[in-house]
């Protein structure tokens, strides 16, 4: 999650890790079959079929003795299968396999090819600065070109996403400079690792930006936080949840309460027998009842000026009718009250009608919006 998950950023960062790694594989794979290269599932497998044969000649796999003392000694790290190691061959290898006899299709020889040449490139600048070599993964990639050429609104967040990239990545050069008097790619490298471990991929760098929508659970909300806040969902069963929490006591997965930091703020059980067990499944109840009256009104509290509710006695595909939630009809009744507006507010189905959405002549629309093929070929 965070910063780092974003596709721009996720391109740039697995690009980084392929220099200097030549066993980045999930990371040169994420490349190849990106929108750039476009290399399908059969020639990934055969790039994989080189890189083990690649392997297996180095460590002449043909000597009975050699493979023996190979599974006793277990692996060299040496000989780790890599992808970039195989993507390297075909800078002298022929584009029509008449050298390996492996059915690679000739479009990827040629993609494999130039993307082997851009990587040997950037290689011979990975003892510049930091910042340099950041800069330039972008140009020769054409990453910065790609931003451009997405849909206006589109361009703007992915610049501003990649630029809080950057100044994360200025920052920890300058603090690096100060502390070791350098800082490398592989240290930066390393410490994007430790901020997907501990830090959510680095969340706090999230683009803030303005006149933009953002997408947030209700949880860890503040009051008064943004101008407008939406809360669509607002059926029964939903929000508030009506599964309740699962019982550490009909459950082996969950932690029992007495080991938990909030312990003080849970029901516990009082005897062990039947009516104790009844008494503290109610408790349970009550418990998270009270919990998604907490988080509706942080939610419902998180507007300074604009609060939307929405609700939908169907679903896409349920046969079952939905309806209102609680705090749906708490909102309208609010509402009802004068202090606000209700615009649209269905009846109740009669009994035993069906979800017309499930009718023979319903028109399906797709969602997500189905991609510009021309946009896409411009790419």
């Amino acid at each position: 999650s965070g910063l780092l998950s974003l596709p721009e950023v996720a391109d740039l960062v697995a690009t980084c890790e392929v220099l200097q790694d030549p066993g980045a594989n999930a990371s040169l794979v994420r490349l190849l079959s990106g929108p750039r290269w476009r290399i399908g599932p059969r020639d990934l497998a055969l790039l994989g079929r080189r890189a083990r044969l690649l392997v297996a000649r180095d460590r002449g796999e043909d000597d009975p003795e050699r493979r023996l003392a190979a599974a006793v000694e277990g692996t060299d790290p040496a000989e780790v299968i890599s992808l970039a190691d195989a993507l390297d061959t075909f800078l002298e290898s022929s584009l029509d396999g008449s050298d390996d006899g492996l059915p690679f299709s000739p479009q990827a020889r040629v993609r494999f090819a130039r993307l082997a040449a851009e990587l040997r490139d950037l290689r011979r600048s990975l003892a510049d600065p930091l910042m340099d070599v950041l800069h330039r993964v972008l140009a020769v990639t054409g990453l910065e070109v790609e931003l451009s050429a997405s849909p206006q609104a589109l361009a703007a967040r992915r610049r501003e996403t990649l630029h809080n990239f950057l100044d994360v990545a200025a920052s920890f050069a300058a603090t690096a400079t100060a502390e070791e008097g350098r800082a490398t790619l592989l240290a930066f490298l390393g410490f994007l690792r430790t901020a997907q471990q501990y830090e959510k991929g680095l969340d706090n760098a999230l683009p803030g930006g303005e006149n933009t929508v953002k997408v947030l659970t209700a949880h860890k909300s503040k009051g008064l936080e943004w101008d407008v806040v939406v809360v669509p969902g607002l059926v029964t069963g939903t929000f508030p949840d009506g599964k309740g929490q699962e019982r550490w006591t009909a459950h082996g997965k969950v932690l029992p309460h007495a080991l938990r930091g909030d312990a003080g703020t849970l029901p516990d059980v009082g005897e062990w027998d039947a009516a104790g067990l009844k008494a503290f499944h109610a408790d349970m109840k009550d418990h998270h009842a009270t919990e998604e009256l907490r988080l509706g009104y942080v939610t419902f509290t998180r507007p300074r000026s604009l609060l939307l509710g929405s609700g939908h006695w169907w679903g896409p595909t349920q046969k079952t009718r939905r309806g209102p939630s609680a705090f749906l009809r708490a909102l309208h009744d609010h509402c009802a009250a004068g202090y606000g507006e209700t615009e649209v507010w269905a009846d109740e189905p009669e009994p035993g009608e069906e979800n017309p959405a499930l009718a023979e002549d319903a028109v399906e629309q797709a969602w997500p919006l189905p991609l510009d093929r021309e946009a896409l070929r411009r790419r």
